[in-house]
């Protein structure tokens, strides 16, 4: 559904008919409009209050099943941005823009409008004159409805609670991991394990609040949005067997190799938050001794896999809005990096004097792709830095080139 995350100017109209065609009826996160409604204001603010949306003007919809029916568009004429965009200035308080797409048919004689609303840390916003704050429902009958005293006060809070919900969600999934190791006796004692070096990337929404779906929902999800794992631990990321284990709020994918000697951990979450964690320390012979070793290189594949997999996931849910990606290493006292060189040796070393790397950054489903060169190349370099390496753009570059086999950073 690249509706929701492509570039907004690179929309087509073939684009537009091809995600009406997938028959997805109108919710929290998608309205159809035949024109320009007389309120289309309220609209736009209830997502924009809500979980963030897509707008589509020019789709006629079945009334029973609010299912999208035809793309008949509008006439196209000028000046369509600018009557959305002054809607929006002339109507929300705080004032809200949205990305707009004003997209013309084939013929060139019509019209859609993509209007995408992210999830905004300035809510709440209110419109007539002020006087009235909506939030989006999903019914049928009343997509857009009053918000509630309660709710008037989680939004005024600055979406506080949100974000301390996020941390919940984030603390579970990694008391989880950990209960994970506790697992293992076989070769390694879980103790020993537990002092790896560790890896742990997260995408969440910025200020989860509704379900996206429910956890039988995501095995599903989760099969059809993995990406190829380059790095040929798996054959695919996440890491893991297909299915996972349901719990309360989501779904876990867990896996050992060789025994224990690595493992993978994820979890996709009802509310969004997508959960990626590994050890990270990998037995080498360096002059005639088995030392162990965190690959540099194993770093630079999981982030690469890790956007990739979060953009697929959005689409396939129908998420749009604000995003939180967060990088965290830990263990790393005494855990060495072998550098990625172009001789490929692995084995040139270094130590870090900090026992934790970490990194948290604010994007969205609307900039995830272009914002990924830009978050990736931050995340790689402080990884190198607290090793005390001045990892250079094109030598990163060049490792995607020839192992993903296509370019990353520009």
């Amino acid at each position: 559904m690249q509706l929701h995350t492509s570039p907004i100017n690179e929309l087509l109209w073939q684009d537009i008919v091809e995600y009406c065609a997938l028959g997805l009826p109108e919710g929290i996160n998608r309205d159809y409009k035949q024109d320009v409604p007389s309120d289309l204001e309220k609209t736009i603010a209830a997502m924009a209050n809500t979980s963030g949306g897509v707008i589509l003007v020019g789709v006629t919809e079945d009334r029973k099943t609010t299912k999208p029916a035809e793309v008949l568009g509008i006439p196209l004429v000028s000046g369509l941005h600018e009557r959305i965009l002054n809607i929006c200035i002339s109507n929300l308080i705080p004032i809200l823009t949205p990305e707009i797409a004003v997209v013309a048919s084939p013929a060139g004689d019509k019209a859609a409008i993509v209007i995408r609303v992210i999830q905004s840390p300035q809510a709440p916003h209110a419109v007539s004159k002020n006087t009235k704050v909506y939030l989006r429902r999903g019914s049928i009958s009343n997509p857009e409805d009053y918000a509630s005293l309660d709710e008037l006060e989680w939004l005024r809070q600055g979406r506080q609670k949100s974000i301390a919900f996020r941390e919940q969600l984030l603390s579970r999934a990694n008391d989880r991991f950990w209960q994970f190791l506790k697992g293992f006796h076989e070769t390694r004692r879980a103790q020993d394990l537990e002092k790896d070096g560790m890896l742990q990337l997260t995408f969440a929404p910025t200020y989860p609040h509704e379900i996206l779906r429910k956890p039988p929902e995501l095995q599903e999800i989760l099969w059809k949005t993995r990406v190829r794992d380059y790095y040929g631990t798996d054959s695919n990321f996440p890491i893991g067997p297909v299915g996972g284990v349901l719990v309360q709020d989501g779904l876990v994918q867990q896996s050992s190799v060789n025994a224990s000697e690595w493992v993978h951990h994820t979890e996709v979450n009802s509310f969004g938050l997508l959960f990626f964690k590994q050890s990270l320390l990998h037995p080498v012979a360096l002059n005639d001794k088995r030392i162990r070793l965190i690959r540099a290189s194993e770093v630079f594949a999981r982030l690469d896999e890790m956007f990739d997999w979060a953009r697929s996931f959005y689409e396939a849910v129908g998420y749009s809005g604000a995003l939180t990606f967060s990088m965290h290493l830990e263990n790393l006292i005494g855990s060495p990096l072998g550098k990625y060189t172009t001789s490929e040796t692995g084995l040139e070393l270094a130590y870090c004097p900090d026992p934790t790397i970490g990194l948290s950054e604010g994007t969205s489903t609307a900039t995830l792709q272009e914002d990924k060169q830009r978050l990736i190349l931050n995340a790689a370099q402080r990884l190198a830095w607290a090793y005390g390496w001045d990892l250079s753009p094109q030598l990163l570059e060049g490792y995607y080139k020839k192992y993903k086999g296509s370019a990353v950073l520009s």
